[in-house]
């Protein structure tokens, strides 16, 4: 949900004790804009616990628990699949689900500001001393969610959170994503809403209101209109994988959270794209008027 905003720090503010021996770098994704602390799960309540291959699941309800941690991996598979990912080591340590019984509770062991229904943590732990293959680092994931009105719509907040994990991880260490490029990949692999984004998108491009590409590929924090930011940011990702394949795509993804400017970055990782900023927003209005 945010560019990968990132810091190295000696402190983890919760509990006030430095951790000596490592710096850590810490990416947080919500579902929308929040920037904060390290959170830990330790006041969580909830007794249900299940694991599996890379997740250790804990709820309120057993059968939440269970049914999260069977779907949750295939998640994982599809959203690795669809950006191009084949192989994806397993995750060590296991990324930690905490599925709150609430809303208040959410917030207050995730940090997460009023409006989100999701965070994901991602904090690597850099170790001073090499180990024995190399880097000793370890990466600390986590994702805190609350209960919904409907198990598809937790799968879909899920997932939209576990694709800022999974493409945080393809890109490498620190990366600095732009919030679109952040946002719109996780928008594009939760599946609930999909059809109403396109449509939103679809409307907005015929009446000439949408957001012009330049500004949404510059954007540092969510707009006013952050619905259509997201259905806008969803729809040029779609449209990059459809149209040049995940391997350009992330080529493509690599260069811009290394910095390089948007014209540059289109032009090196789309091979037949030699245009500009604005040729290239003509080329998804095309796709939009025709696949939306």
């Amino acid at each position: 949900m945010l560019p990968y905003f990132h810091f190295f720090i000696l402190l983890i503010s919760r509990g006030g004790k430095a951790m000596r021996g490592m710096m850590v770098f810490v990416s947080s994704f919500p579902v929308l804009l929040f920037l904060g602390t390290a959170a830990t799960g330790a006041e969580f309540g909830g007794k249900a616990r299940v694991e599996t291959d890379n997740f250790i699941v804990m709820a309120y309800d057993i059968g939440v628990a269970r049914k999260v941690g069977r779907d949750i991996e295939r998640r994982r598979g599809e959203i690795s699949r669809a950006l191009g990912i084949a192989d994806t080591d397993p995750w060590r340590p296991r990324c930690r689900v905490y599925i709150h019984d609430n809303w208040t509770a959410y917030r207050r062991e995730s940090g997460g500001p009023y409006w989100s229904e999701g965070y994901a943590q991602h904090v690597v732990q850099r170790s001073e001393t090499p180990g024995r293959n190399g880097s000793a680092d370890k990466v600390v994931r986590a994702v805190f969610m609350f209960e919904k009105d409907s198990y598809e719509e937790l799968v879909s907040v899920l997932s939209h959170e576990l694709a800022h994990l999974i493409f945080g991880d393809a890109l490498g260490p620190c990366p600095k994503i732009p919030l679109w490029l952040n946002e719109g990949v996780a928008v594009s692999n939760q599946g609930d809403g999909l059809e109403d984004y396109r449509k939103l998108v679809k409307r907005k491009v015929k009446s000439g209101s949408f957001i012009p590409l330049s500004i949404l590929f510059s954007e540092g924090k969510y707009p006013e209109e952050r619905k259509l930011f997201y259905a806008e940011s969803a729809s040029v990702v779609g449209m990059m994988l459809q149209t040049y394949g995940n391997v350009q795509f992330l080529t493509f993804a690599r260069l811009a959270a290394k910095g390089v400017p948007v014209r540059r970055a289109l032009n090196d990782a789309f091979s037949s794209f030699t245009g500009s900023v604005d040729e290239f927003e003509d080329e998804w209005k095309r796709y939009v008027i025709e696949r939306h």
